[in-house]
């Protein structure tokens, strides 16, 4: 979760606090494994530093592409969810209030995408470097461990930025539901998903 420590205890008092838990709790989950993220390409990159290209290749690589894998396939089904059911609803019962959250945080997860891409990108450029047929130079090497870590660095600010926003957009919201619009949630269908993109989100 992405808000303050005080607000999080205010919310969690809050009667339909139930309502709002699990989306809030994938938020921590997903914060974690950018955390994760985060910190095995400082590992990589440490590595990478210190001379030991066998640990980058064999040990850091391999950890940080689960580790990215797993933060795509987790974000990927979150931002569906987000994108196709819980913004169109409160887009559509809350229209004043959610005024156009929505579209902003389509943007946000296009630029997050990106940015996943890119990483993803980079990742593999990595690997291929580091593989044992090529002679790649430590200088290189450094370079694109460094790379991986100052964008891995970003992501992760702008991620929790981004869960920050929604979390302040649309908690109240979610907590002050009348029990008709909770069912009304619950009933409503996922919009179509929008036509094919590059985009994972």
């Amino acid at each position: 979760m992405a808000s303050s420590e005080a607000q999080l205890v205010r919310w969690r008092a809050h009667p339909r606090y139930a309502r709002a838990r699990s989306w809030l709790e994938t938020h921590g989950r997903l914060l974690a494994l950018l955390r994760a993220l985060c910190d095995r390409s400082d590992a990589a990159d440490g590595a990478a530093r210190a001379g030991d290209a066998r640990r980058v290749r064999e040990e850091e690589l391999p950890a940080l592409r689960d580790t990215l894998d797993a933060l795509e396939l987790q974000l990927d089904a979150h931002s569906t969810l987000e994108d196709r059911k819980l913004f169109p609803f409160l887009h559509t019962h809350f229209r004043g209030a959610f005024g156009g959250a929505r579209e902003q945080f389509a943007r946000e997860h296009e630029a997050l995408d990106a940015t996943l891409a890119t990483l993803a990108d980079g990742l593999a450029e990595l690997e291929r470097l580091a593989a044992p047929s090529e002679a790649a130079t430590r200088n290189a090497l450094c370079e694109r461990t460094g790379a991986m870590r100052d964008t891995t660095a970003a992501l992760e600010r702008a991620m929790r930025a981004h869960f920050a926003a929604e979390e302040k957009q649309c908690v109240e919201l979610m907590l002050g539901m009348s029990d008709a619009q909770n069912d009304a949630y619950a009933a409503f269908r996922m919009v179509p998903p929008p036509p094919p993109t590059r985009s994972k989100l």
